[in-house]
């Protein structure tokens, strides 16, 4: 019934949550075959990402050929051209929202430059509405996960008082939820 739903008839939409759903389920049988029959001990899969870390080069070769082999021929997938094969100890790996170092991790640039525009606009406006302190929330989560100090420093903590205020005035009258108020905004401190 979700799948007849929707208009297109040969993909669901990237925000459906079915096709989160869909590409575990499908990928599954994939996953195993990684481990324990190419015997693949750092493979990380994200929905549709897939990274593969070995040793040597001539080896994730093989694997690639070996990955393109199953998905073609029983699963009926086709993998990008643009797989890549490279030493990380050269530069960095750019996976699901943040870059990967050796030692740390950071948020991906575009999303970094697209919170400042968002900040930069919402310092324009007087007042924060609900869209823009959701966005807010997701950025915050982000910076949550990654090395960003310098970032939340500059950026979100001027907006401290704001973001405060505007559950203030939410959760107006709400007592079981204004004590765990500050609480809750665990990442909104210097």
């Amino acid at each position: 019934m979700i799948i007849d739903s929707f208009p297109w008839k040969r993909w669901l939409p990237i925000w459906s949550y079915l096709s989160q759903f869909l590409a575990n389920y499908y990928l599954a049988f994939f996953d195993h075959h990684m481990k324990e029959k190419i015997r693949c001990k750092y493979v990380i899969r994200y929905m549709d990402d897939i990274i593969v870390l070995w040793r040597t080069a001539k080896r994730l070769r093989y694997v690639y050929r070996r990955m393109k082999a199953y998905l073609d021929g029983r699963l009926d997938l086709k993998i990008k051209d643009n797989r890549q094969i490279f030493p990380t100890d050269k530069r960095w790996i750019d996976f699901v929202w943040y870059r990967y170092f050796h030692w740390y991790k950071l948020l991906r640039k575009r999303t970094c430059k697209r919170l400042k525009k968002k900040i930069i606009k919402l310092n324009q406006t007087k007042k924060m509405i609900f869209r823009q302190r959701c966005s807010m929330n997701s950025y915050i989560g982000w910076l949550k996960r990654c090395d960003a100090y310098r970032l939340k420093q500059k950026r979100i903590i001027p907006l401290k008082d704001r973001l405060i205020d505007y559950y203030k005035n939410v959760l107006k009258g709400h007592r079981k939820y204004e004590k765990n108020l500050l609480k809750n905004l665990y990442l909104i401190k210097a």
